[in-house]
């Protein structure tokens, strides 16, 4: 376990300095990249190419109504951000490895609800990946930041042995 303050100290920089981060990139991409053209890197591994998005993952819920998008994607997402932030600053018993993945999570969430807020429920989005045809769908760094984070979590879960170990360390009396 690490103390709270430094653990609040650790959340607090990597939300500033990834949503920063997250948003300069965003800015970038609107001011340096034309819709419609593709600009190819590392043998065509990485494209940027502009897009707006107006759902969530791979566009998920763009055709929505944009009432429905707004309270399901804004105000349902800002309710659950904060709920995530009270808990990564609250929780009593939270070691370093979920604070980070917690964190990253909080921080990509962050970074596409400010986009949703300030252009009218679309997130800006501008990196694919891929090799030939296999390609990922266009995204920013905080949907980078979602993904790792998830993936983080999911691992510390699954393979953390004082939390799979500790159902069976203490037997139930009656």
């Amino acid at each position: 376990m690490i103390n709270r303050w430094k653990r609040i100290t650790i959340i607090m920089s990597l939300l500033i300095g990834y949503v920063s981060l997250d948003q300069f990139t965003k800015y970038l991409a609107k001011k340096m990249l034309v819709p419609g053209s593709v600009i190819r890197f590392l043998g065509d591994t990485v494209r940027l190419q502009y897009a707006e998005n107006k759902g969530i993952y791979l566009s998920l819920g763009s055709k929505l109504p944009d009432e429905i998008r707004f309270w399901l994607f804004t105000v349902a997402v800002s309710i659950m951000l904060s709920f995530l932030f009270l808990f990564l600053i609250f929780s009593k018993k939270m070691s370093f490895f979920p604070t980070i993945a917690l964190t990253l999570i909080l921080c990509g969430g962050i970074g596409n609800l400010i986009d949703r807020i300030f252009y009218q429920g679309v997130v800006i989005d501008m990196i694919n990946f891929g090799i030939g045809n296999l390609r990922t769908g266009i995204l920013n760094l905080a949907d980078l930041a979602i993904t790792f984070g998830g993936g983080l979590m999911i691992y510390y879960v699954l393979f953390n042995d004082n939390l799979n170990n500790s159902s069976s360390a203490t037997p139930l009396r009656e």
